[in-house]
């Protein structure tokens, strides 16, 4: 009698369909075992090996096309976005006098490089700073930074909120 053994390193999915097949299939051998139904164990244990791979063939076929369609999709995603037509020309042409320049930075947590990026987005007054909602003015902090490299780290979505709360209670 020959013995034919197959290499069935898989990994952890692999292990799980091998288990479900022993956990489905168990009862069925035990019994023929039992029962002296050797040859009908043998072909229900290879019955399951059969349907085990067939999964895992099935799964990797899935799992092939799936990473295509993800490398392509990131492939688009990397394509530089076209800038959207701002309303106000860039802060860099507009010309700013020095106290609206510290203006800004009289604000908690405005420095020299956000005050920067706030004026590269267009914000260059208190006032202007007040009047922006805090999603768009953060979709266009990311915006900016992300064409321009002002800063290393766009502030979050609270921290220009509170700058907006703090710029509305400045102007009143």
């Amino acid at each position: 009698m020959e013995v034919v053994t197959k290499d069935r390193r898989g990994g952890t999915a692999s292990n799980l369909l091998d288990g479900a097949a022993l956990v489905i299939v168990s009862p069925i051998v035990i019994s023929a075992l039992l029962l002296g139904l050797r040859p009908v164990a043998k072909t229900v244990i290879k019955g399951g090996l059969f349907l085990t791979d067939q999964v895992k063939q099935f799964a990797t076929t899935a799992s092939e096309g799936w990473s295509e369609m993800v490398a392509e999709a990131r492939s688009t995603a990397r394509t530089p976005p076209v800038p959207a037509p701002t309303a106000a020309p860039p802060a860099s042409l507009q010309p700013i006098d020095a106290a609206e320049e510290d203006e800004l930075q009289h604000i908690t947590g405005i420095g020299a490089k956000f005050a920067e990026l706030l004026r590269e987005a267009g914000v260059v007054s208190l006032r202007d700073l007040a009047r922006r909602n805090p999603e768009s003015l953060h979709e266009r902090l990311v915006q900016v930074n992300e064409q321009q490299h002002v800063v290393s780290q766009v502030p979050t979505l609270e921290l220009a909120t509170d700058w907006i709360t703090r710029a509305q209670n400045e102007v009143r």
